[in-house]
């Protein structure tokens, strides 16, 4: 709407020109387009998901960082049988809880069975969906989520409080809340580790696959010539 309304000019040429254009990812300048126009450039929350963990809890409890679900969930079995929650997770707005199952279904399958879902050649009915949405009910039960997980807010930084407490061991989020982290308690920051998610047993899957975010903020402009060149 704001492109037919003229409200934003192409930046195809500026951008080109652009010093800063090599580091910016291929899908954030992806998401700026339209038309196979450049409209939009994403400068802000350009991050990664990952879990934190506090290293003070995984040495009191000689736990090493996981490489496999399957190491992860020893994990989670050792922080549960000594009364730690093992995830810090407030699924209210439920963003929160979809990196497990993002995460979870592309180191099962890796991408493909994403694309096929999108184009229409597959479904969300593919084995590496079905294995995501089991394996998170198979962890709700096992007791790796707080209590009432679906009915805390993460805006109203109940996950946080459960992770500073040390009530909770690991936390998955984005990358930007190593500022927060640090912003809040120079102290706590310091005791925090923080490891990719980890790779699901027997599958081929690139485990190397980062699931995250390109850019949610974007700038454009609405003026031309000299002013958009300073701009």
């Amino acid at each position: 709407e704001y492109v037919e309304a003229g409200f934003a000019q192409p930046l195809d040429e500026l951008y080109e020109k652009a010093p800063w254009k090599d580091k910016i990812l291929d899908a954030t300048i992806a998401q700026g387009k339209y038309n196979d126009k450049l409209y939009g450039v994403g400068m802000i929350n350009v991050s990664v998901s990952g879990i934190y963990y506090n290293k003070d809890i995984f040495a009191q409890y000689n736990l090493e960082v996981p490489k496999t679900v399957s190491e992860l969930e020893k994990v989670c079995d050792t922080l549960v049988e000594n009364g730690k929650i093992p995830f810090a997770l407030a699924n209210a707005p439920k963003w929160t809880g979809s990196m497990y199952f993002m995460n979870l279904a592309t180191r099962k399958g890796g991408l493909e069975p994403f694309s096929a879902a999108v184009d229409g050649s597959g479904s969300f009915e593919d084995e590496s969906f079905i294995y995501a949405g089991e394996k998170i009910q198979e962890w709700v039960q096992n007791g790796y989520f707080p209590e009432g997980v679906n009915s805390l807010s993460e805006g109203d930084g109940q996950s946080k409080q459960l992770f500073y407490s040390e009530e909770a061991a690991m936390k998955m989020i984005g990358s930007w809340e190593s500022g927060t982290y640090k912003a809040d308690s120079e102290e706590f920051y310091n005791k925090l580790g923080w490891f990719p998610f980890p790779a699901v047993d027997d599958s081929d899957a690139d485990a190397s696959i980062q699931i995250g975010t390109m850019g949610d903020q974007f700038l454009s402009f609405n003026c031309e010539g000299e002013k958009l060149e300073a701009a």
